[in-house]
Formats: structure tokens, C-alpha cells, sequence
């Protein structure tokens, strides 16, 4: 057998490799869904049966419903039916709880087989990759050609990772965001309160820890943004200005406890949920932007990657 016929039938290998590890996995997924279910029944059909004992105990014992039983002259008759609509309620879970068993087992065989074919899709690639290697000496075109399709996967690759930095970065900024506006947005009705019907030491201290959270908040907001603004700048989208909160309001407020002090921090919270508001409008223009570019970049690999496979498999 030559160098060629070996590789190709290395290469054939692999690829029946893979789609056995997909029929593999396609069957696992829907047994996972059946045996979900199956639980359900399962717990369904004991709860059913707790009850059924429940009424047999009833008859059985000193109870009320025994004593009315008996006052009726049906009790044997009514513990009859209890005991074998107990009875069917065992059967059903015996029932319930063999056929969950069953596929259990099952899945539990198909998940053995599908990792007895080890790590597939990296025998794929070394398949894949020793074809490549192989072209470069008897087919130097065509082996030019795979070489630079293996290079742009690498950049859509490398691109799809630092795209989806960037979305994770993306979302951590945005929880955080929201959590500020919703914080200020009740430190504001709060200031509005203290400032019509006063406040005193009390109310003083309260205020003050509120604006404290509230500049906790945003400096973590900051800290997000600027994380997030370091992975736009990997993937070409302009970044967002930095949120920011003094303390000069505060010790203002803390020396001259009057009602333009009281005001004047309402004013700074209300800027501060403008602000928050209007960036959080910017990062759901630039969140649809970063979907829109991975996706793009998911479609182009896909396409990448089918054309290589294409070529390697000939």
C-alpha cells in the first residue's frame, strides 16, 4: 500500500469515525429527553401511590373516614376498592420505575461506545493534516491551495475567539449597568422623599451608605466597561467612555444638611441615571454588532472549513 492509500484510508477511517460519534450523540440527546420524562412519570406514579396508601391507612385505622365507613356499612367493600386501586398504583410504579431502568442502561451503553471512539475529531484533523503534508509533495498547486484555506481557518478561528471574549465582556458590562440603573432609580425616588419630608442623623447616614453603594456600583461598572473596551479594540468596535461619580455632593451634604444639599443630590443621581441609561442604549447597539460580526465569521468558517474537507478528502 502506498504513502497515498494509506493516508486516504486513514482519512476514510476518521471520517466514519465522526459520523458514528453523531449518530451516537443524536440517539443520546433523545434518550436524555426520554428519560427526563420518564423521571417525571416515575415521581408522578409515587405520588399517586402515597395517596392511594394514604386512603387504605385511613379505612384501616381509628379515623373518622373509618367510622363513617363503618356507620355506612360499606367499609369492606370501600377498603377493598382502596387496596386494589393500591395495588395498581404499585404496579404502576413498578412499572414507571423498569422502564426509566431501561433507558438509563441504554443511554448509559450508547454514551460507552461513543467514548470508546476517543477524542474523534482530533483523529480527524491529524487525518486531515497528513493529507495536507502529503499534497505539498506529489501536488505542490494543489497543496499551496489546501495550505491557504488552513491559514484563513486559523484567522476566523483566532477572530471567533476574540469575538466571543468580547460578547462575554459585552454582557458582564451590561448586568452590571443595569443593576446600576435599577439601584439609582430607587435612590432617587428615596432623595425625593428625604428632601419634602426631612430626615435627620438617621436619615443622614442611611442617605450617605445609599450613595456610597451607588459609587461602589459604578466604579464597578467602570471596571466592566473598561474590560469591555480592551476587547473591542481586538475586534475593530469603538469603545465606550467610562462612567465616573465624585464625593463632592456627599461632603457637601454630610456639613450642610439643608434642602439645596438634598436637591443637588437628586441632580446628581438623576444625571447619573442619564448617563447609565445612554451608554446602556450604546451597548445594545454595539451587543447587536458583536452578534452580527460572529455570526458572519461562524459562516464564513463553516464554509472555510467544508472547502478544505473537500479538497483533503478527493
Amino acid at each position: 500500500m502506498t504513502d497515498g492509500e494509506q493516508i486516504q484510508t486513514a482519512l476514510s477511517g476518521a471520517e466514519q469515525a465522526r459520523v458514528e460519534q453523531r449518530k451516537f450523540g443524536e440517539r443520546i440527546a433523545l434518550l436524555d429527553q426520554q428519560v427526563d420524562e420518564s423521571a417525571r412519570q416515575v415521581s408522578a406514579a409515587r405520588e399517586a401511590l402515597v395517596d392511594e396508601t394514604a386512603d387504605v391507612e385511613k379505612l384501616e385505622s381509628f379515623s373518622p373516614t373509618r367510622i363513617l365507613a363503618e356507620l355506612k356499612g360499606d367499609r369492606v367493600e370501600r377498603l377493598e376498592r382502596e387496596k386494589a386501586e393500591q395495588h395498581a398504583a404499585e404496579y404502576a410504579v413498578a412499572t414507571a420505575e423498569a422502564r426509566l431502568a431501561q433507558m438509563v442502561a441504554e443511554r448509559d451503553n450508547l454514551r460507552g461506545r461513543r467514548d470508546a471512539l476517543g477524542e474523534v475529531d482530533a483523529t480527524w484533523e491529524q487525518a486531515l493534516a497528513a493529507k495536507e503534508r502529503w499534497l505539498v509533495t506529489v501536488d505542490p498547486d494543489k497543496g499551496a491551495a489546501v495550505s491557504e484555506l488552513a491559514a484563513r481557518i486559523g484567522g476566523l478561528q483566532a477572530e471567533a475567539k476574540e469575538l466571543s471574549e468580547a460578547i462575554d465582556a459585552h454582557g458582564r458590562a451590561v448586568l452590571e449597568l443595569e443593576g446600576v440603573a435599577e439601584f439609582l432609580g430607587s435612590a432617587r425616588s428615596w432623595s425625593t422623599y428625604d428632601a419634602w419630608f426631612g430626615g435627620g442623623m438617621i436619615a443622614d447616614m442611611a442617605k450617605h451608605q445609599k450613595l456610597d453603594e451607588a459609587s461602589a456600583r459604578m466604579r464597578s461598572a467602570d471596571t466592566a466597561l473598561k474590560a469591555l473596551g480592551a476587547e473591542l479594540a481586538d475586534v475593530d468596535v469603538q469603545p465606550i467612555g467610562e462612567l465616573g461619580i465624585t464625593d463632592l455632593t456627599r461632603t457637601l451634604d454630610l456639613w450642610f444638611d439643608n434642602m439645596f444639599s438634598d436637591f443637588a443630590v437628586r441632580d446628581r443621581i438623576v444625571a447619573a441615571i442619564e448617563r447609565v441609561e445612554t451608554t446602556l442604549g450604546a451597548l445594545h447597539s454595539i451587543g447587536g454588532q458583536l452578534r452580527q460580526q460572529r455570526d458572519d465569521v461562524a459562516t464564513a468558517l463553516t464554509r472555510r472549513v467544508a472547502e478544505r474537507e473537500e479538497v483533503l478528502r478527493a
